[in-house]
């Protein structure tokens, strides 16, 4: 993917010769980043704003310093970067993908991780969209890594992106009620999810904490 280039990477981190704050230097490089992702494909770039905020909440509810929450933030906002090497047809089908359809979308996240290692400033990122389809029981991907192996951001990131698929739906699958989405997250506790994550996320939607999200009053089977 070649998105920076040696000009532009210098321009963002030579402003004016002024040192920046590590935080400020990386929300400037990965806004760069993302205004592409923005232009190519914006279901996704929309996708990967309400998943970083729904990770900031859940990072909140876990008591992660404020300076883990940034880093949170961009975590969730860089996670699918790499799907801006995916054909935008696959991304939009509407149907079930064949075989080599979804091995090609699966690779997002190693292509995401190639990429973020690429940019400097974005090195710190690379991690969680490599991992941010592994499982807490070991049967995602790419790597099958399992529960404290995964590191905590990408599993406050992969239910924050579950959650907003389960919420608002996609061309493949129809966005699910409330009771169900909270059903679902409980079924997969301990399974698909980190067990403490899916309980943040469920306290702060209670709560109402959830941006865009009204607070969760159905009951649900526990």
């Amino acid at each position: 993917m070649q998105i920076l280039n040696a000009n532009n990477t210098n321009a963002i981190w030579n402003l004016n010769g002024t040192e920046l704050p590590d935080s400020v230097m990386d929300s400037a490089v990965a806004g760069f980043v993302l205004r592409n992702l923005h232009q190519k494909d914006l279901e996704t770039y929309e996708h990967s704003e309400r998943v970083s905020k729904y990770a900031l909440v859940i990072g909140r509810a876990l008591g992660l310093l404020p300076e883990e929450l940034e880093r949170l933030r961009l975590a969730g906002l860089l996670h699918d970067i790499g799907k801006i090497a995916v054909n935008l047809a696959i991304l939009s089908k509407p149907k079930k993908l064949e075989h080599h359809e979804m091995a090609t979308v699966r690779n997002h996240t190693e292509l995401g991780q190639e990429f973020l290692l690429s940019v400097p400033g974005l090195e710190r990122y690379a991690q969680v969209a490599r991992s941010h389809h592994e499982r807490w029981d070991g049967k995602g991907y790419p790597d099958g890594l399992r529960d404290q192996d995964i590191s905590l951001s990408a599993r406050i990131v992969a239910l924050a992106d579950a959650f907003d698929v389960m919420t608002q739906g996609r061309v493949y699958s129809q966005r699910k009620t409330p009771c169900d989405i909270a059903n679902a997250l409980i079924a997969e506790r301990g399974r698909h999810f980190d067990p403490c994550v899916v309980d943040a996320l469920l306290e702060v939607w209670r709560e109402g904490l959830i941006p865009g999200i009204e607070a969760l009053r159905s009951s649900v089977e526990g």
